[in-house]
Order: structure tokens, then C-alpha cells, then sequence
């Protein structure tokens, strides 16, 4: 079974191994190298000088050479350098002048003053080198000698070369921490390269409304939030598959009722009109006309709605071309006129002689005149009026109807005309606005 680990964890469980790793490294180091490097020097790092030893030895040579001359106190000392290899050591007589140094450790006055002397000893004093004094023979009157020992040579192997080499415990803690600060930056490196790669995946891709599913890399809080979002995303999928099959059986259902619907309202409106041959009465000739005219909304109505929705699942033909709307317009208000004037408009027509050409669709143009004209035969009647122009390349349409919050004697619309009317010329490129107030509509559209 596969561990699995949050990321508060890893980071925990990688501070500590940081922290033991320290000490542990360091005292493999020690192993490594100190003590090699002492079996392979012992007679430097082999032997430990103790003070009250090398006292001890000091003053029994020095007792050991009264009433001596110069060369034999020389030839003691020589001697005992020997020995102690690592030492220096002096020699003074009983008038002061140096007599024989050895391997000094510092300026030796050749004559020696009582300031001297006290400098000497204050500054030898806890000082290093280790410093012995001790006078000539046992009545003291024949000088005194002098002998110095390093301190190092007088501590344990380890302190020396921890001393000596106290550089590569520094450098090793660096490396130790510059590699924990590797370790680190390269933890977090790739969290934020998750998270970087989880923030695109959120992007919603262009040619889609729902982001793409990310591969799960490791099971932790991110891998948990990555899990959480493929859900998400799983979700939206079922939700938008759900969705789109829903709309697709709502278009299929009024695209069948609509077609369904033309076929017998077409007959109930061939019907009423022999039906207004044979009738002599006013009353029933205006009855007539007014189920004519409902069954005319409700065709309107049904070609509205079926329209609205090819347009919507995109199967409304659309054939764009180079069209001169100045012919279009006259060709087909001309198909108006009678129906306007029937209803007693004044329709005012203000087109230009020059041609102007838009890239359009000549059906969907018509149908946009379509909708507007039926809009104000319908709820403009009592302004009577019309004007249908194009001036600086726009189309107007306006009437003098009481607007679209007005009272009229027409059922209010769905607005299923206007909204054809949108889609058709957001299509097409075009841009359209309608103003409305209490004297009337105006109805703008140009292309660009």
C-alpha cells in the first residue's frame, strides 16, 4: 500500500532530516578524516604534553646543572630539545646576557633588564606558548633558563586539528545548509509548478466553456485538489451533456409544433377568407377580421419561434453577400404598401438614387424589415405613420405609436421579434439600436 503523506509532512520529515544530519555528517567527517589523519601523523597529533610534567622535567635540568659551564648547560639543552622536538628554549646568565636560543618563539633581548624580565614573565604568563622558568643550580646565582611548548601540542588530537582545520566543519555546515536550502527551493519548486500547472487547466480553452481535466500526480493536498476539480469538471461535462440534449429535444419539439401548426392555421385563414365572401353582415364581417387577424399573430408568432430556434442550433441558412440595400428596402416596403395602407398609415420613404452595398444575407435582411413593419402594424396603428429612410449609410425605421411602454389595443409581444432581430444582425455585422419613447419608436441599423 502506498504511503501517503501531506505536504506538511514531507517539509517536517525534511527539517528533521536536516537537523539530524548535522551531527551525523560531522562526526562521520571526524571518522573520516581527523583520525586517519592522526594514525597517519602520530608524531605530531600522537603525543599529549601535560603541564605539571613538562615542569616537573624542567626543573630537575636545571638542578641538574650547577656549578656548569656554558657548554654543558648548551649541550643539556640541546639535549632536551631532542626530545621535544616541538619546543624552543634559552638560556641566560647570572649577569643577564643571553647565552644560546633555540628555536625562540619571539624576539629574545641578547641583554636582559629587570623591565625586561617583567615584561617577559607578564607576558608569559597564562600565555602561548606554555612558558617554564627556572633558574641555574639551587642557589639561583648562576641565570636562569627559559623553555617553551606550543599549547596545541599540549591539548588532545581532536582539539588540535579542530582548531587547525575548524574551516571544513564551517564549510561542511554550509554545504549541509546550502543543500537544505536546495532541497528546500526544489520542494517548493515543484509545488508551485503543480499549482502553476493546475491554474491552466482551470483556464477555460477557447474553443470551450468548460476547462480541460488535469492528470493526478501525487496523493496529497494537491493531488486531493486536483481530484476535487476533475470532479468538478466531470460534473460540469454530465451537466452540459444534460443540457444540450435537452435544448436539443426543446428545438425538435417547437421546430415539429411549429411546422405542425402552419399547415392547419393556413387552412382556418383560406376558410375565413371564403367565409367573408358569403357573409352580408357588418358584425360578422368585423368578427371575421378579427379571427383573421389573431390567426395571423399566431402564424407570426409560430414563424418567430421556429425561427428563433434554427437560429439558436444553427441551421438557419445563412448566405452572405455584396447587397444594394437601397433596392432591397424599396423592392420590398413595396410588398408593404398595400397592407399599410389598407390599415390607414401614412408611409413616408426617404431612399437615396445612389446605390449602398452591405455584405449581407438578402433573407435575413428581409426578415429583419419583416418583423419591424409587423411590430408597427400591430402596436403603432393609432399613430398611423411610418417612415422608412437611409441617411449617412443607416436605415431608419420609425413610427409614432405610443412606444414600447404605451397602452395599446394589441396583445402585449414576447419579444421573441426583437431578439431574431439581434441574433440576425450580430451576425451579419450589424449594429442596431432602438429608441423609444411616448411619441413613437426609431429603429436604427448600420453596418461596420
Amino acid at each position: 500500500m502506498k504511503l501517503k503523506m501531506s505536504l506538511q509532512t514531507k517539509y517536517l520529515l525534511l527539517i528533521v532530516g536536516a537537523i539530524l544530519a548535522i551531527p551525523f555528517l560531522l562526526t562521520i567527517l571526524s571518522m573520516v578524516v581527523f583520525l586517519p589523519f592522526i594514525y597517519v601523523s602520530q608524531d605530531e597529533y600522537g603525543h599529549v604534553y601535560q603541564a605539571n610534567e613538562l615542569e616537573t622535567m624542567w626543573h630537575e635540568e636545571a638542578e641538574q646543572l650547577e656549578g656548569k659551564g656554558r657548554e654543558e648547560i648548551t649541550k643539556a639543552l640541546l639535549k632536551v630539545k631532542s626530545q621535544y622536538q616541538k619546543a624552543g628554549m634559552f638560556w641566560v646568565n647570572q649577569v643577564g646576557v643571553t647565552q644560546e636560543v633555540i628555536d625562540p618563539f619571539g624576539t629574545i633581548p641578547k641583554r636582559w633588564s629587570a623591565s625586561d624580565s617583567i615584561s617577559f614573565m607578564k607576558k608569559s604568563f597564562g600565555g602561548d606558548p606554555f612558558t617554564v622558568v627556572a633558574f641555574i643550580g639551587k642557589d639561583r646565582n648562576q641565570g636562569f633558563m627559559v623553555f617553551q611548548m606550543p599549547k596545541k601540542y599540549m591539548e588532545p588530537p581532536l582539539v588540535r586539528l579542530r582548531d587547525q582545520y575548524s574551516y571544513i566543519y564551517i564549510l561542511t555546515f554550509v554545504v549541509l545548509l546550502s543543500c537544505f536550502l536546495l532541497i528546500s527551493w526544489l520542494f517548493f519548486k515543484g509545488i508551485r509548478k503543480r499549482l502553476v500547472r493546475l491554474q491552466e487547466a482551470m483556464s477555460i480553452p477557447i474553443h470551450s466553456s468548460i476547462p480541460n481535466p488535469i492528470k493526478l500526480s501525487k496523493e496529497d493536498e494537491i493531488g486531493r485538489l486536483e481530484e476535487s476539480f476533475n470532479d468538478m469538471v466531470s460534473a460540469l461535462q454530465d451537466s452540459r451533456k444534460k443540457e444540450q440534449k435537452e435544448l436539443k429535444l426543446r428545438q425538435q419539439l417547437i421546430a415539429n409544433l411549429s411546422h405542425d401548426l402552419r399547415t392547419p392555421l393556413t387552412v382556418l385563414r383560406g376558410n375565413l377568407y371564403s367565409l367573408k365572401k358569403e357573409i352580408q353582415s357588418e358584425k360578422s364581417i368585423e368578427l371575421v377580421e378579427t379571427m383573421d387577424d389573431k390567426i395571423s399573430y399566431i402564424a407570426d408568432l409560430i414563424e418567430n419561434l421556429l425561427s428563433y430556434t434554427l437560429l439558436s442550433s444553427g441551421k438557419y441558412p445563412y448566405e452572405p453577400q455584396q447587397i444594394n440595400i437601397v433596392r432591397l428596402v424599396r423592392n420590398h416596403i413595396a410588398t408593404w404598401y398595400s397592407v399599410l395602407e389598407d390599415e390607414g398609415f401614412e408611409i413616408d420613404i426617404d431612399l437615396p438614387e445612389q446605390a449602398l452595398y452591405w455584405v449581407i444575407d438578402e433573407k435575413w435582411l428581409k426578415r429583419i424589415l419583416d418583423n419591424v413593419l409587423q411590430n408597427v402594424l400591430r402596436h403603432a396603428r393609432d399613430g398611423k405613420f411610418v417612415r422608412i429612410a437611409i441617411r449617412e449609410e443607416i436605415l431608419i425605421i420609425e413610427d409614432k405609436g405610443p412606444g414600447m411602454d404605451g397602452a395599446t389595443n394589441a396583445p402585449k409581444g414576447t419579444g421573441i421579434g426583437l431578439t431574431i432581430i439581434s441574433m440576425m444582425t450580430k451576425e451579419m455585422n450589424i449594429k442596431w439600436m432602438l429608441e423609444t419613447s411616448e411619441s413613437g419608436i426609431k429603429m436604427t441599423f448600420k453596418q461596420g
